[in-house]
């Protein structure tokens, strides 16, 4: 009997063993995962610890799993947070709070060819997602990161809308020809350089539009800069000055959502010149006059020669407030082994300066599928955009007269806008800015198409191989028409190949039509490896890529109506088929290859030990047959100190991650040169109704060289014990030599003759980088973050043994003038002019060391730094962004061209502080210290205020509003408009900086937005 008890009882917890196994493979588990404020995660990813069960959350954060058992430990992983794990223990519900890691060391950022965590990176690599980007009406992607990240310096070249910035990563380091980092936009390296013509169509030309504006900044998902070489080495040649890699959105949500939101900007001049007015003006000319020993009647009589007898602030005749707007859609939805994401943007913004505007249409498909149980994968990114460009009479090298801002400072304040019968007033030589605007009509239309579409298929556990295919095309066109009824102060000549057409605007109009085709193909094979072993984690890829690039460039001008247009009541065509004239320009092509392979090995030892090794070999179509390879290795190392045993009682206690990194590479580069420089050139020109012409263009060099780039750097990262603070230390210290330099041949083609040739010395760039993330406060209700970065850096030229010089000064009287260059022992874009020491009794400059050249200073900062304010207040978060710069001088071309004391003796405008100074009016303007400043600055850049409503809608699952403000406020000693500018004043290649002349002024802008969730 007892025995009989014994059995049914073990029968009976078998059967209870049975069911309660049963049980736990057939629960189901629910929740919600939210951060730190309450506020829904979707995309987050959750699985069941030990197994392949997993799902993500939902637009409300929400995720659902089947079937797991009662005592399984769920894992939440999002990018940007710290990964949590939570036990079941019979629960039905788990919600889960997730933080996003101090100092984002938990980012997934992307690499090339890969993907790491930021914590798990050797090298200098940043890593910013959409809440560290900057807010409001932002053009292009740049903007994005401007300040946000230490050793990248972003320089806008003007305010006008979709302008073209400079950007350095840790320093410039070349003397010629690009100095911009590699754009890579989902995996495809984007062509540098502007997409449309440059040339204005009448005079002078402007700097090229920046080669991102086909992106909509909505649909970036995050942006990952390489800075040092053992990040960037993965790019060889591409990558000698920094990489900037784009990753746009994907789809995320099981259940699929919509997002729809909208903004409208209001965009005013920040700042203006202080001109005087036409009261002012007259008093002015009269005094001016007896200071340079008129009696006092003839100055009167000067005087009354000058006054036209109106009163126009021709600043407000050119300026506006922009108005702009911004609608963007998407819809995405991830299940399973399917992941798709649609979106399309329009973006219409007005310019502060009237005619001018940029119009984007863009869409976008990004798609991911897999098959095979997941070991087949096809992903696809597709963008297509149509940006219009509208341009005002603006260019970098106008004449004396000057164009559309040059204008507008200098025309006479005492003149008309019209005449009595309704026509534009004219005065001589100068030009009247209304009429400029009124009478000029440019215009592009760029038409692009970026695509990506790849396959990888896993061969065997951990081996996957992956081909891909890459094709960026853009097209363009630029119109731009000049009205004949433009009067002698427009009167300029096209001369093309030293044929001066003798086609005035007066009379004959103008036309201009130049088209830009751009084609880039891109085919890679990578074969990647992942495995562990022991305590040890190895991951390899190496591959092969192939990618082709064109230029193809025409232009044409036409003249000559059969129709006048001589009254205001005329209607002028704008068809560049109405006139009876035409000449073609000098057609330009340029097509390069690069055959290159790669390969890098990540080799990690019970996760305290990280070694990076990678090597690039280039091979560039630009160089000659003994030139053509390169390559580029490098070297990374990094210790997690905090987790050795012997530190567990010290540096453990203190930090929750101390680690030391170190790295050493070498980089090269081919930018700067053409794609037929290491070769003889000419090129026949063919000519309707002429006959073919063949010229010399250039010697080639076939002894050419690669520019090469040794880096070598350490940092240290860490985090307190608390995860309060974290931060990083670098320094770097780089190298770059065989600098290509165009100059004379040296024989055999004569004096006018220039040739590539390598020179000896370097350009050396060394450098501090420093970023802070605190947490001040973390309370329920709120929080309080704090970012900070900062930059020193030092630029020095060594054994170059070459003087070259560069900067080209504009203004009357002022032809072939230069102010900067590049000279041993000095930093690239030294200032080189003589030292101004004020005026003598008489009103005259004095200069040092008898008006000799004087080196002085750099355009180059010494420091630089970005500090952020986060906040939240329950569901309302804000943002205050500060940035600065120090160390560096800007050129007041604009001053020295327009703004002198004698130029009110010819009737131009000046302003108040030279009407007040003691200068005499017939003191010539000569280049010198009078017109270099300092350029530092501390700038509120960016003010952002979001509120997320409680939203408990059927259709509508989220809605918050935004508002930002953008250039609040600007502190600085400098006296143009604003020092943070950088106009092209180039010569023959050799790149400029830190020049203002007459550029587009940066805008105070307003933004409100609206946020949707469907």
């Amino acid at each position: 009997m007892h025995f009989a008890k014994m059995r049914k009882a073990a029968m009976l917890m078998v059967a209870v063993i049975g069911f309660t196994a049963v049980t736990l493979a057939q629960q189901t588990v629910t929740g919600t995962v939210t951060d730190k404020k309450g506020d829904p995660l979707p995309g987050v990813t959750v699985t069941v610890k030990g197994s392949k069960m997993a799902t993500s959350t939902d637009n409300k954060g929400v995720y659902t799993l089947n079937n797991v058992a009662s005592d399984a430990v769920l894992n939440f992983t999002g990018a940007g947070f710290t990964n949590q794990e939570i036990g079941l223990n019979g629960k039905k519900s788990i919600d889960a709070i997730l933080d996003n890691s101090v100092g984002n060391m938990n980012e997934v950022v992307v690499v090339g060819y890969g993907t790491k965590k930021v914590k798990d990176a050797t090298g200098s690599v940043a890593a910013l997602s959409a809440k560290d980007f900057n807010k409001g009406q932002i053009s292009t992607p740049e903007q994005l990161l401007q300040g946000r990240t230490p050793g990248v310096s972003v320089t806008p070249s003007s305010g006008e809308p979709g302008a073209a910035a400079t950007i350095t990563i840790r320093g410039s380091s070349s003397i010629r020809g690009n100095q911009e980092p590699l754009y890579v936009v989902d995996g495809v390296p984007i062509s540098g350089g502007g997409t449309s013509g440059t040339s204005s169509g009448v005079e002078g030309s402007s700097t090229p539009k920046n080669p991102l504006t086909f992106i909509n900044p909505n649909d970036i998902e995050s942006i990952s800069i390489l800075k040092d070489a053992s990040s960037a080495a993965i790019y060889g040649s591409r990558g000698a000055n920094g990489v900037i890699l784009i990753t746009t959105k994907t789809g995320k949500s099981s259940r699929g959502s919509f997002t729809f939101n909208s903004a409208t900007s209001l965009s005013k001049a920040a700042s203006r010149y202080d001109l005087l007015n036409a009261q002012d003006f007259l008093v002015s000319v009269k005094e001016t006059s007896i200071g340079v020993g008129n009696s006092p009647d003839a100055a009167s009589e000067a005087q009354s020669v000058v006054d036209r007898g109106a009163n126009t602030d021709w600043q407000d005749q050119i300026f506006r407030t922009g108005i702009s707007q911004n609608y963007n859609l998407g819809w995405g939805i991830s299940r399973k082994s399917t992941a798709v994401r649609v979106s399309g943007s329009y973006d219409d913004q007005s310019g502060i300066i009237k005619n001018s505007s940029l119009k984007r249409l863009t869409g976008r498909l990004n798609f991911t599928q897999k098959f095979i149980k997941d070991r087949l994968r096809i992903d696809g990114t597709f963008t297509y955009s149509n940006v219009k460009n509208s341009y005002p009479p603006l260019t970098n090298n106008a004449g004396y007269q000057g164009s559309l801002v040059g204008a507008a400072i200098a025309f006479n304040p005492t003149n008309p806008v019209f005449n009595k019968d309704g026509s534009y007033y004219e005065d001589g030589n100068n030009r009247n800015p209304a009429q400029m605007l009124a009478y000029f009509d440019d215009k592009d239309n760029v038409n692009r198409l970026l695509s990506n579409i790849s396959g990888s298929f896993e061969i065997a556990k951990g081996l996957t191989y992956k081909a891909t295919l890459g094709y960026d095309k853009s097209t363009s066109e630029r119109l731009s028409f000049a009205d004949p009824r433009l009067g002698s102060a427009f009167s300029g000549t096209n001369n093309i190949w030293g044929k001066n057409l003798e086609n005035g605007i007066n009379g004959n109009g103008r036309g201009v039509k130049q088209n830009v085709d751009l084609k880039s193909l891109l085919v890679e094979h990578t074969l990647a490896y992942a495995t562990s072993f022991g305590n040890s984690v190895l991951d390899a890829v190496a591959g092969y890529s192939y990618q082709k690039a064109e230029y193809d460039f025409k232009g044409a001008v036409g003249w000559g109506l059969n129709t006048p247009v001589v009254l205001p009541t005329d209607v002028f065509g704008k068809s560049y088929n109405q006139f009876k004239n035409y000449y073609d320009f000098v057609p330009g092509n340029d097509e390069w290859e690069l055959q290159s392979y790669f390969a890098r090995v990540n080799y990690t030892i019970a996760d305290k030990y990280l070694f990076t090794a990678t090597v690039r070999t280039d091979g560039s179509s630009k160089f000659g047959r003994d030139n053509k390879y390169g390559t580029f290795p490098a070297f990374a190392a990094k210790w997690r100190l905090n987790k050795e045993n012997f530190a567990a009682s010290t540096i453990g206690k203190v930090f929750s991650d101390f680690s030391i990194r170190g790295n050493w590479g070498k980089l090269g580069s081919q930018d700067g040169i053409g794609s037929y420089d290491a070769i003889d050139l000419n090129q026949t020109y063919n000519n309707p109704g002429e006959q073919p012409r063949t010229e010399f263009r250039h010697q080639g060099n076939k002894n050419l060289r690669w520019e090469e780039s040794t880096t070598t750097g350490f940092g240290v990262d860490f985090t307190l014990a608390n995860n309060r603070l974290s931060g990083t230390v670098d320094y770097y210290h780089t190298e770059r030599k065989n600098l290509l330099f165009f100059g004379p041949t040296p024989g055999g083609f004569g004096a006018g003759a220039n040739y590539f040739s390598n020179l000896p010395g370097y350009v050396l760039n060394t450098g501090w980088e420093f970023s802070l993330n605190y947490k001040v406060i973390q309370a329920k209700n709120f929080s309080w973050d704090v970012n900070y970065n900062m930059t020193f850096q030092h630029n020095e030229v060594k054994d170059l043994k070459q003087i070259v010089n560069t900067g080209g000064v504009s203004g009357q009287g002022l032809s072939g003038a230069f102010a900067q260059t590049i000279a041993d022992n000095y930093s690239l874009f030294t200032w080189k002019m003589p030292v101004f020491l004020g005026f003598n009794g008489n009103g005259y400059a004095r200069y040092a060391d008898g008006s000799r050249d004087q080196l002085l200073g750099s355009a180059l900062p010494t420091f630089f730094a970005g500090l952020t304010n986060n906040f939240t207040i329950g569901r309302l978060s804000a943002s205050i962004f500060v940035n600065g710069s120090t160390g560096f001088y800007v050129y007041n071309n604009t001053a020295n061209a327009l703004l002198l004391k004698g130029s009110i003796l010819t009737a131009h405008n000046i302003d108040y502080r030279t009407a007040n100074s003691p200068e005499n009016g017939i003191n010539p303007g000569s280049v010198s210290s009078r017109f270099l400043e300092k350029g530092d600055f501390l700038r509120i850049s960016n003010a952002s205020f979001n509120y997320l409503f409680p939203i408990k809608n059927k259709y509508v699952k989220t809605l918050s509003v935004s508002l930002s403000g953008q250039n609040l406020a600007l502190f600085t000693n400098y006296t143009g408009l604003d020092p943070e500018v950088n106009v092209d004043k180039n010569i023959n290649g050799y790149p400029s900086r830190g020049f203002d002349y007459t550029g587009y002024p940066k805008a105070r802008v307003f933004t409100v937005g609206v946020n949707l969730g469907f």
